[in-house]
């Protein structure tokens, strides 16, 4: 449809009249003219299945139907014309019917055939001569008919918005004032619509630039729309004044929002670019639908200029028309990333501080998970940049081989020391942060849940240490016994709910599955060709918030006792397979994490524990199995980490680990 209302434009354009005087009708056929809605946005309006254009054009001449019947015809080639424009037709639609009336030598004459496959030529019914008709008028009827489904499907049901895609393909058209007067009608709804007023409606601002791209001139037309909820910023690569391509902007353009906010009206508008030129019309393929023969991104041997060079330079001109709109968006986002640097995540800090620059790069409306994401991936590149950096300065200054450094080497040595420095407390930051959120998790998880009910130990348990692994499965990040105590990071061997019997230092059968149980290995006198012994065993037991239940069976402090003792009776094995005795004066440390219940406080005291100055837990020394026993309530779990790490949240300017109303206020 497109190429039949473009062919009409260049039919009046031939007359070499004035193009205001004359006027193209185009019809839309639906499958049905029965409509029974009263809102032409319902879905029940019918399908489109066909168009009706017409002209008053210079009509379907000997010359020009001539031109017709021949493929690849030069006829208009001086307008961009390949001659290739009617067999669009037929790709979309089984037949087209045309009937023309046109001046010839003083007469009028009429000729009307139909355009099909069915026939070798394409041409079929085709009667030409004098016009019988002494009403008839110079006019070009061209009915499109029979749509395909795949393409049926496609177009949109609303007259308005088929208009509007005609403005669009046809903006250079009126743009250079080449546009006769358009009408759409749809008899269907009883619509007729003037392009002229759709154009007006659409466009609200228009600007026009020139750009030279090696010895190449291009022309571009800023436009600005009026906003629709179809209308995206794009820009439009046109050949012979029509649009070949177009490219919505998503990153070319930073911090462009959805929508722009026009300055004299206060109205929503979108951005278009029209990009032309000389170039374009010579590399554009028959069907105008690619510019196949511009190289993409590598210089070819005729060194031509590449599609990646003609796109970075009309976005150069883009950026620099839409900078009065993007310019406060740029500020408002740029404050938004420092108060979530500042508040949330100081560990991309030195982002802002090194590389302020590439925050062009996160989206305008990126906030929260996304945010963090973006920031996350420029923090990334950054290492991985720095990394390089590194390896180029050992070869460079730092080898063994470099001679004296000269003054620029050196004042690029202390600025990447500098950032490379940066990095790394960034690094230190993150884990700090992740530090404060874990706490923050691990205040929440011992809250009572709207059931009424506590969670259970293996919520506690899990973030402590997963469950059901052991230490050689893990890493340090995947942990965090550093809430329980620092120096546990340091250990030999850890089993996190594992049965005693599958625990790799040990030579046990027994089943029991303790909590966890932490090994260390620090040999104090070892003698030669001895294996060095174990110099401590942690063993701990959590158990569910808030319980009050506990039986002769199941009381945590008997059992981390018999734990200590089964582990005892076992032996142990070194990492290459020899087995040693646990001597009798291994030390073992058993930690109970429970919240101090009446019921627990009275086994507490039954095994002749001692409270804590702080009453929140309980401690004492079981002689014959050598255990140190404490008994640690949640509240002191989570107030002793806190307390251990506040000067590290402090330094980052972090938020309190816990909430306000955690009932501690004397440690804010």
């Amino acid at each position: 449809m497109f190429e039949a209302v473009i062919n009409s434009i260049d039919a009046i354009n031939d007359l070499r009249d004035d193009v205001s005087d004359h006027r193209i009708v185009i019809r839309l056929l639906r499958e049905s003219s029965l409509f029974t809605g009263d809102d032409a946005d319902s879905q029940s309006l019918p399908a489109v299945c066909g168009f009706e254009i017409v002209d008053d054009g210079i009509g379907f001449t000997e010359e020009n139907f001539d031109a017709f019947n021949e493929a690849d015809t030069q006829v208009k080639a001086d307008r961009g014309g390949k001659g290739v424009g009617r067999f669009l037709w037929l790709k979309a639609f089984d037949r087209a019917e045309i009937k023309s009336c046109y001046h010839s030598d003083g007469q009028l004459m009429e000729r009307s055939f139909k355009f099909t496959l069915g026939t070798p030529d394409g041409i079929g019914d085709h009667q030409h001569g004098r016009a019988g008709d002494a009403d008839a008028e110079p006019l070009t009827r061209v009915r499109l008919l029979d749509f395909k489904e795949e393409y049926k499907q496609a177009v949109p049901r609303k007259a308005e918005t088929i208009a509007q895609r005609i403005v669009e393909h046809c903006i250079e058209h009126f743009i250079l004032g080449a546009m006769p007067r358009v009408q759409l009608v749809d008899e269907t709804t009883d619509e007729t619509i003037d392009l002229d007023v759709v154009y007006d409606d659409l466009v609200a601002g228009t600007e026009i630039e020139d750009v030279e791209l090696r010895h190449q001139q291009f022309h571009v037309i800023h436009l600005t729309l009026n906003a629709s909820s179809d209308l995206k910023h794009r820009i439009c690569y046109c050949a012979n004044r029509r649009v070949v391509t177009a490219e919505t902007i998503a990153t070319g353009i930073p911090n462009l929002p959805p929508n722009l906010v026009s300055a004299e009206t206060g109205d929503a508008i979108v951005y278009a670019a029209y990009v032309t030129a000389g170039y374009l019309d010579d590399h554009v393929n028959q069907e105008r639908t690619s510019f196949d023969t511009i190289p993409a991104d590598t210089p070819s041997l005729e060194d031509l200029l590449t599609w990646s060079e003609i796109q970075e330079g009309v976005l150069g001109l883009s950026r620099r028309f839409l900078e009065p709109h993007t310019r406060q968006v740029k500020a408002e986002k740029e404050e938004r990333i420092r108060e979530y640097v500042s508040h949330e995540a100081p560990q991309y800090r030195y982002i802002l501080k090194h590389h302020p620059e590439k925050l062009e790069r996160i989206p305008a409306d990126a906030s929260g998970g996304a945010l963090d994401t973006a920031l996350h991936e420029l923090q990334r590149e950054s290492e991985d940049s720095l990394r390089e950096e590194a390896h180029s300065l050992l070869g460079s200054v730092l080898s063994e081989t470099a001679g004296e450094p000269t003054e620029e080497q050196l004042q690029e040595f202390s600025r990447f020391w500098e950032e490379y420095n940066e990095a790394g407390k960034a690094a230190l930051a993150k884990y700090i942060v992740q530090r404060k959120l874990t706490l923050t998790l691990l205040q929440n998880s011992l809250e009572r849940r709207e059931s009424g009910k506590y969670p259970l130990e293996d919520v506690v348990h899990q973030m402590i240490f997963p469950m059901r692994s052991t230490s050689d499965e893990l890493t340090y990040e995947q942990h965090n016994l550093w809430i329980i105590d620092e120096r546990l990071a340091y250990h030999y061997y850890l089993a996190s709910d594992t049965e005693l019997r599958t625990m790799a230092p040990l030579e046990s059968e027994d089943k029991s599955r303790p909590d966890l149980v932490v090994f260390f290995d620090r040999p104090i006198a070892v003698v030669e060709g001895e294996a060095p012994y174990s110099s401590g065993i942690v063993v701990f037991e959590f158990k569910r918030p808030m319980r009050k239940d506990y039986g002769a069976d199941d009381n945590p402090i008997d059992q981390v006792l018999g734990y200590v003792q089964k582990i005892r009776e076992s032996k142990a094995e070194t990492p290459s397979g020899r087995q040693i005795s646990i001597p009798d004066a291994t030390p073992f440390y058993c930690y109970v994490v429970a919240d101090l219940t009446e019921n627990l406080k009275r086994r507490a005291a039954r095994h002749g524990l001692i409270e804590t100055p702080d009453g929140y837990g309980f401690f004492g020394y079981v002689k014959g199995l050598e255990a140190y026993i404490e008994v640690i309530g949640f509240d002191k779990l989570v107030r002793d980490a806190r307390r251990r790490n506040r000067i590290l949240f402090d330094k980052l300017k972090l938020p309190p680990a816990l909430p306000e109303n955690s009932g501690d206020d004397s440690l804010e």
